[in-house]
C-alpha cells in the first residue's frame, strides 16, 4: 500500500502489518466487496497513522474483524529496504505478539528473575537482563524480530511485577544490533585496563 510507505517514510519507521483475509461469499455484489474493501484499506492507514504518531504498536480490538495488527519498528527499514512488510495471520488461540511474548518469552524471562538474578540481587549485586533480537546467524530458528521495544518492554514489566526488587535494569539487542534500556539505565560501562 503506498500510502503506508508514505506514512512510514514520513515517520522514518518501518512497520509490519498482519490481519485477517477478509472473505467474502459468492452472492455479495462486486459493488458491495469493492465498497467493504475500501472501508478496510482506509481503516488500516487509519491505524497506521495513529500508531506511528504515537510510536506504538497497534494491537488488535476484541470486535475487529480483520484483527489488524501494526508493529511499529524503531529501524527505518526491513532488512529488504522496504518500510512496510505484511506478514501473514498468525492463527492460533493468541494471534496477536504480545500475547505469543507472553507464552514464549515471559516463561524465560520468570525463570531469569527467579533462578539467576534474585541471589546476586539479595546480596547486594546490580542486576541487568539482556533480550537478544538479532540472534546468531547459525541459529536454526531465527529470534522474534517483529515485536517493537514498547510491546517487549510491558511483558517484561508483567514479569517484575511478579518479581520485584530484582531488577536493576533491562536492555535490548535489536536485529540492527542497537542497544536500548527497556527498563532502568545501564550507565557507561567500565573496562579493567589490560596490564
Amino acid at each position: 500500500m503506498p500510502e503506508l510507505e508514505k506514512l512510514a517514510e514520513q515517520a522514518e519507521r518501518a512497520l509490519t502489518v498482519s490481519c485477517h483475509p477478509r472473505l467474502f461469499s459468492q452472492d455479495v455484489t462486486q459493488n458491495s466487496r469493492r465498497r467493504q474493501m475500501a472501508a478496510d484499506t482506509s481503516a488500516v492507514v487509519q491505524a497506521a497513522s495513529k500508531a506511528l504518531s504515537a510510536g506504538q504498536d497497534h494491537l488488535p480490538a476484541p470486535e475487529d474483524e480483520l484483527r489488524l495488527q501494526m508493529l511499529v519498528h524503531d529501524f527505518p527499514e526491513h532488512a529488504d529496504g522496504s518500510r512496510v512488510a505484511f506478514m501473514p495471520f498468525v492463527g492460533g488461540t493468541a494471534p496477536d505478539l504480545a500475547a505469543q511474548l507472553g507464552r514464549d518469552l515471559a516463561p524465560h524471562v520468570r525463570e531469569k528473575l527467579n533462578k539467576q538474578l534474585r541471589t546476586p540481587r539479595q546480596a547486594g549485586h546490580p542486576t541487568l537482563l539482556v533480550l537478544d533480537q538479532a540472534g546468531h546467524g547459525g541459529m536454526p530458528v531465527p529470534t522474534n524480530f517483529l515485536p517493537s521495544q514498547a510491546t517487549i518492554c510491558r511483558v517484561v514489566e508483567e514479569c517484575l511485577a511478579d518479581f520485584p526488587g530484582v531488577l536493576d535494569a533491562c536492555v535490548l539487542m535489536t536485529p540492527g544490533n542497537q542497544v536500548i534500556e527497556l527498563i532502568g539505565v545501564v550507565g557507561v560501562p567500565c573496562h579493567d585496563s589490560v596490564s
